[in-house]
């Protein structure tokens, strides 16, 4: 028997893969399962579904493309000080999300009016091998693209090892 663990990520590839026979020739309960376990029926709180993450690693490495991990601010502790009453001023916060080089910004804070005579108090980062992943979803402009590799290879590890345990039950 021949058989694959095709992933999709919706319904339509599903039943493409299906007619396509991607899943070879397989009961209709272990095709069932196959269906819980693809992409789009196993969401994650805050990254994209795991299994399309592993998809997408495994494509890239099959096709002998090099995936890029970078250092990246994963955690910070900075603050600024002045002789200057800060009331009424509207500060925003910026991280660069983006791979860390010699002499990038890599945090800053900019008010609404002109504010003279700040200093930095403290300045404690922390940076970490991180690598792209994409959102959870296009339209979360919060969400990260991006993990630290430790992290996420520990998440795609709990996965995989679910995947398994759940044919091990069929």
């Amino acid at each position: 028997m021949n058989c694959w663990f095709s992933l999709t990520d919706n319904d339509i590839e599903w039943d493409d893969a299906i007619q396509r026979r991607k899943l070879g020739e397989i009961s209709e309960p272990v095709r069932a399962v196959f269906r819980t376990l693809q992409p789009n029926n196993r969401p994650h709180e805050v990254l994209p579904p795991i299994l399309r993450i592993l998809r997408t690693l495994n494509n890239a490495d099959k096709h002998r493309l090099l995936r890029l991990v970078y250092g990246a601010m994963v955690k910070g502790n900075m603050g600024f000080v002045s002789e200057e009453s800060q009331e009424g001023r509207n500060w925003r916060n910026f991280v660069n999300p983006f791979e860390l080089t010699d002499g990038a910004e890599v945090f800053a804070m900019i008010c609404d009016r002109s504010a003279p005579n700040m200093r930095f108090d403290r300045t404690e980062m922390e940076i970490a091998v991180s690598i792209s992943h994409g959102k959870r979803s296009p339209a979360d402009p919060e969400g990260s693209d991006r993990s630290t590799l430790t992290g996420l290879l520990d998440i795609l590890y709990t996965e995989v090892r679910a995947v398994v345990y759940t044919f091990g039950k069929v």
